[in-house]
């Protein structure tokens, strides 16, 4: 089966501060903040540009914390790509999220909005490397937000990063 995300950049949106390692505005040269109208002629752009060989589409919220976001705002990008989530093609609408901002209310607002998958941006199951990075949450946190996305049914993609301050092989082996 062949698999396409339709990426809609959100850049830094919703990060409580910018990571050491994290520009997403130069990553994804993007500056601006899509709105509803623009999110929804990406979508479509994107999709008339797919082939037949394509089975499965999913719409794929990139380069912000998307749980982050108050809910009104993910209210809105959700409902701007729910119209398409009617195609055979779309499987559903893929989003990243720290791992600290994962809840089971969360959880619950994303399933009946079409979210199948979430990715949290986790970098290392190592405390000491999160903390020299910049991140807010520990590593049991990290697990446990991966538990309950998976217990509720969602795909987990958990995204990590070697060579981060105070890595080393047996953290990097630890983390995969």
């Amino acid at each position: 089966m062949k698999h396409v995300n339709i990426p809609i950049f959100i850049p830094q949106l919703g990060c409580p501060h910018q990571c050491i390692y994290c520009n997403q505005k130069t990553i994804s040269a993007q500056t601006s903040i899509p709105n509803e109208k623009q999110v929804r002629e990406q979508i479509s752009r994107c999709f008339k540009s797919i082939g037949p060989k394509v089975d499965e589409v999913e719409i794929a919220y990139f380069g912000g914390s998307f749980t982050s976001l108050p809910m009104g705002r993910q209210k809105t990008y959700l409902e701007a790509a729910r119209p398409f989530l009617k195609h055979p093609k779309f499987c559903g609408v893929r989003i990243s999220a720290r791992p600290d901002c994962i809840d089971e209310e969360e959880l619950h607002f994303l399933k009946t909005f079409g979210v199948k998958t979430i990715e949290l941006g986790i970098q290392s199951f190592a405390d000491v490397v999160l903390k020299a990075s910049g991140r807010l949450y520990s590593s049991i946190q990290a697990m446990d937000a991966c538990h309950m996305v998976k217990s509720k049914g969602f795909r987990l993609g958990v995204q990590v990063m070697s060579g981060l301050p105070e890595d080393n092989y047996r953290f990097a082996i630890q983390t995969a």
